[in-house]
């Protein structure tokens, strides 16, 4: 999905418009609260997120459904747009790195409840306690200034502490009802 939305930023510069996440334009243009998630600032910015998403898929062979996929998707945009304008003081937002954060942190949960090999189990324990410690040490010392420079914009913190929040939340929801 991603790469078919690839060229979309540059066909929208050319027309005018634009899709990215952005405070100003929050409830007048409520699209972007989902569609600058799905937008790249560059080829390197898109590709890193492709690879994400590529690594998820090798490691969890046993993928989800789609439609779960794409509820995660949508919910955890929502999530994450609402608090960036309630929390941030960021104008505008793009990229997927948000939402991979919180699919990480939701598979390594929903694989963990079904998981009956204690090995397996505490491999991953010990990488949610590696994605938390990775979050953290971005709130606390900012993000690394080599990985802004590949991609070519501010690596977005909030947002990937809000995707991992919107992972626990959506685990929780569905341990609750489905």
């Amino acid at each position: 999905m991603l790469v078919v939305l690839a060229p979309v930023p540059f066909v929208i510069d050319t027309l005018g418009l634009r899709v990215d996440y952005s405070r100003s334009q929050f409830f007048s243009e409520p699209w972007r609260i989902v569609s600058g998630h799905l937008v790249h600032a560059s080829w390197p910015h898109l590709l890193m997120n492709l690879a994400n998403i590529v690594l998820l898929r090798l490691v969890f062979p046993q993928w989800l459904p789609a439609t779960l996929w794409l509820s995660f998707i949508i919910f955890s945009a929502v999530f994450i747009s609402l608090g960036l304008w309630v929390m941030s003081s960021l104008s505008s937002y793009v990229g997927f790195s948000g939402i991979f954060h919180g699919f990480l942190l939701y598979l390594l949960l929903y694989y963990q409840d079904r998981i009956d090999h204690k090995a397996t189990r505490l491999l991953l324990f010990g990488v949610v306690v590696l994605l938390i410690v990775k979050i953290a040490n971005e709130q606390i010392f900012g993000a690394s200034e080599q990985l802004a420079d590949l991609v070519g914009i501010a690596i977005a913190i909030d947002a990937h502490l809000l995707g991992a929040i919107s992972g626990l939340l959506f685990w929780l929801l569905g341990k609750a009802f489905w």
